[in-house]
């Protein structure tokens, strides 16, 4: 099966996942969780596909790309925080708009004990939806 078609049908089962997963308490919280969800799947799939593209040598280095992944991951830390403003599981998306504003800035020595792997934003995701 071509990695495209995985890659859109492990999105679908994600957004099932998301949105099955936690009940909402009432209308305000449905719609809080319902915009997280919404930009956190946004920058996700936009960030798997600014990688799918620098892989398969599609596009250089881009920065208004890498501009956009960090806006889109700072909507989805500032939705989260919205979402629970006493948590703190959507920390890692803005360490990820960190990172796409300034790539090559990045400095790993101190963030070497930081994980903002897809893999970890996809997990605070499913840990806080999934209570």
């Amino acid at each position: 099966m071509p990695a495209e078609i995985v890659l859109m049908l492990r999105a679908i089962d994600y957004g099932i996942s998301f949105f099955s997963g936690r009940k909402a308490r009432n209308k305000e919280e449905r719609e809080l969780q319902r915009k997280f969800v919404e930009a956190f799947r946004e920058a996700l799939n936009q960030t798997r596909g600014y990688i799918a593209d620098r892989r398969d040598n599609i596009s250089e280095v881009n920065r208004a790309r890498e501009m956009q992944l960090s806006a889109s991951w700072n909507k989805a830390g500032l939705c989260g925080r919205d979402l629970e403003p006493q948590g703190d599981f959507y920390e890692v998306y803005f360490k990820k708009s960190d990172f796409w504003a300034d790539p090559k800035g990045w400095d790993l020595s101190e963030n070497r004990e930081l994980d903002i792997s897809l893999e970890k934003a996809e997990d605070e995701a499913d840990k806080y939806l999934s209570k």
